[in-house]
């Protein structure tokens, strides 16, 4: 099944399929601010090798997922990512 996906929707000579790279663009990115912290999305796009429409997109993402979050400063945008606490199962201590 993976095989005939790749096939169907993103050929070797294509490249990667548009999701596959915005998935590794979204690991690049949660990568950086786990190691980094918060960091403007200007900063970002200066430090990371892809395309700043890439980056956008997975920006984009990563926020409707709730992964990361953005917090407006002037005219630039604050990335940090979302740390949930755990929600306590029935029977621990």
């Amino acid at each position: 099944m993976a095989q005939e996906f790749e096939t169907l929707y993103a050929p070797a000579s294509e490249g990667p399929a548009l999701i596959t790279k915005l998935g590794m663009i979204e690991g690049e990115i949660l990568s950086h601010l786990e190691t980094e912290g918060p960091t403007n999305v200007q900063d970002l796009l200066s430090r990371l090798p892809w395309r700043s429409e890439s980056l956008l997109m997975a920006i984009g993402s990563l926020i409707r997922q709730g992964l990361v979050r953005g917090i407006q400063q002037n005219t630039d945008l604050l990335l940090e990512q979302v740390r949930e606490q755990p929600v306590p199962r029935a029977g621990w201590t």
